[in-house]
């Protein structure tokens, strides 16, 4: 799917943001409410596997500031990333 098709992620009711990320002055205040979406989208299944395309859609934001509030919350400590890339076949076939 392209970045225009992908399917919408279902938004969360409540994001919690927990004290120790709400004091930290090392890491702007728009990085600590994504943090809580990213929380909220993960409780499911213990991660959040929303692309950041799909969390920049969310926030209506651009994928260079989820790309920034995701280095930054990493490195003060506040999420572990993994990364993939799954290939994704498109209507026409092409990968």
């Amino acid at each position: 799917m392209s970045d225009t098709q992908e399917k919408d992620l279902d938004l969360p009711y409540v994001a919690l943001i927990p004290y120790r990320v709400q004091v930290d002055n090392t890491i702007p205040d728009s990085a600590k409410i994504y943090f809580g979406q990213l929380s909220a989208l993960s409780v499911k299944f213990g991660y959040c596997f929303a692309t950041d395309t799909q969390l920049a859609k969310m926030k209506n934001t651009s994928v260079k500031n989820i790309e920034r509030w995701n280095m930054q919350l990493e490195q003060a400590g506040h999420i572990r990333r993994e990364t993939k890339n799954v290939p994704i076949r498109k209507e026409d076939g092409k990968i």
